[in-house]
């Protein structure tokens, strides 16, 4: 984690929350701000601010319209970035050009943004559930029947991960789903079983990441859960075996397999293989524990994420 640059240089960035990075292929990374009016600031690899974008495409425009909520580039270099307002801006980097897009069926909270393989865009909706943009007809389906619902209205997708044909998806209260691609319907699901040892620790999920073919690693609001994804077993690490506290907001792996948990009150490295925890806070150089946002694994292997401040 690292501050950005508070130099002369920097005095068109706000300095308000960071609410996700993107690192394009030239090595430059690109910052969206949960703030109202926040934009999107283009750094360096150096992290030496380059521009900054905000859309203003009529006066009286929604301020909510530059309050961003994360940032995805798809397979056309276009990057994304979901606002309050309820569309997406569009940056194209190469012409410094905003524009301004609106879907209905997009409308509302975006809280993740990925293409697959076969270019379709695929959303974790707030409200909706798992969206899916058809790469070729552009029509927008929505996914929310999930496995042993525990609340039928609610239909909040938090995260997902790809996995060959199918996707794990994180959600707010109905715990991790397995979806399929190819009939199109949730196939698997997992809830918190007060009487299983085994159960994922809380239907809240807000991070998955793959530690290798047959295991997962999730955050979730009880804690870090690793999923046997063969046995369909989950083992839980707590704040009692040393971890900060049990409000697990995002992970990542680094390059040498290290996990990196970001909690609201402090960040963690765990060594999965050996059982170990190593904490951080403010007396070793973050500029504030409170994480709410993504990971973002640069090109060089270094790691950054938005802090509340």
């Amino acid at each position: 984690t690292y501050g950005f640059p508070t130099s002369d240089a920097a005095e068109d960035s706000p300095a308000s929350e960071v609410s996700d990075l993107l690192q394009t292929a030239d090595g430059d990374i690109y910052v969206s701000y949960y703030a109202v009016d926040g934009g999107i600031s283009r750094f360096d690899k150096a992290l030496n601010l380059k521009k900054h974008y905000s859309y203003d495409g009529h006066p009286n425009g929604d301020a909510g319209e530059n309050q961003l909520w994360n940032l995805f580039q798809d397979q056309e270099g276009i990057i994304w970035s979901p606002n309050q307002a309820g569309s997406i801006l569009k940056l194209n980097p190469v012409t410094n050009k905003v524009a301004l897009f609106k879907d209905s069926s997009l409308s509302g909270p975006i809280n993740q943004i990925q293409q697959d393989e076969e270019k379709n865009i695929w959303v974790a909706h707030y409200r909706k559930g798992l969206l899916k943009v058809d790469a070729l007809t552009k029509e927008i389906k929505t996914y929310n029947d999930f496995i042993n619902p525990t609340l039928n209205s609610e239909k909040r997708v938090m995260c997902f991960l790809f996995d060959r044909d199918k996707i794990w998806v994180g959600t707010s209260l109905n715990g991790l789903q397995l979806f399929d691609k190819k009939s199109g319907k949730f196939i698997e699901g997992y809830q918190l079983d007060e009487k299983n040892g085994h159960s994922i620790s809380n239907n809240k999920v807000l991070g998955i990441v793959a530690f290798n073919p047959d295991t997962l690693i999730i955050a979730t609001l009880g804690g870090v859960n690793i999923f046997d994804k063969n046995k369909k077993t989950f083992t839980a690490i707590f704040s009692k075996d040393g971890l900060p506290n049990n409000l697990a907001q995002a992970l990542v792996l680094d390059n040498n397999k290290n996990l990196w948990v970001a909690f609201s009150g402090g960040l963690s490295k765990i060594d999965i293989l050996n059982n170990t925890i190593t904490n951080y806070d403010e007396t070793d150089g973050i500029i504030d524990k409170r994480f709410n946002n993504h990971f973002l694994k640069l090109n060089d292997g270094r790691l950054a994420i938005g802090a509340a401040r």
